[in-house]
């Protein structure tokens, strides 16, 4: 009776702990939010919100909104960004949004909580393509060699041969085996 009292207990405490430690880390989420904001390269840019306090990705509904103005005083935005098949927590531009040139880009967000970030893009140009020799390719050779073909199917033969006389072999001991014992 003591020891089931005492399995009960220790069982009971077993659980309580281990749904404490599977809570801890998801209270650890909400609060501040930081917003990583990168480019493509070519115009397009993406943000990662994470939770200041842990690093974990913000897997809530986000709502980044990006404004862009250009070293020459070009303005872009506000442009809505959207969720990303990259993965869970990434917005990105549906299209390049930035011309070529340096951009200070700003990407507000309201909802799960209030974050702004602001950075220094630069949109390199299109690098051009690359004009060369053109190669023309060389016509393979019409008949393909016929040696491994003939190699292959010789060495089949072979094989089928020496099988077909083994088994005749072995059928004439059988028969000459059975014959002995019967004569007896």
């Amino acid at each position: 009776m003591m020891r089931t009292l005492v399995r009960m207990i220790v069982t009971i405490v077993a659980a309580g702990a281990l749904l404490v430690g599977v809570a801890l880390p998801a209270a650890a989420h909400g609060g501040a939010i930081h917003l990583q904001v990168v480019t493509d390269g070519a115009g397009g840019v993406s943000v990662t919100p994470t939770f200041e306090r842990d690093g974990h990705p913000v897997e809530e509904l986000v709502d980044p909104v990006l404004t862009a103005t250009s070293a020459s005083g070009k303005k872009v935005g506000p442009v809505q960004l959207v969720s990303s098949a990259e993965g869970v927590g990434v917005w990105v531009t549906e299209s390049p949004v930035l011309e070529e040139g340096t951009w200070i880009v700003t990407v507000e967000v309201t909802t799960p909580s209030a974050a702004t970030a602001s950075t220094e893009i630069v949109v390199a140009p299109l690098a051009e393509p690359i004009v060369g020799e053109q190669v023309v390719p060389v016509a393979p050779d019409a008949t393909p060699p016929m040696f491994p073909w003939v190699l292959t199917i010789s060495a089949l033969l072979v094989v089928t041969a020496l099988v077909l006389l083994a088994l005749r072999l072995r059928r004439r001991a059988t028969t000459r085996a059975a014959g002995e014992l019967v004569s007896r």
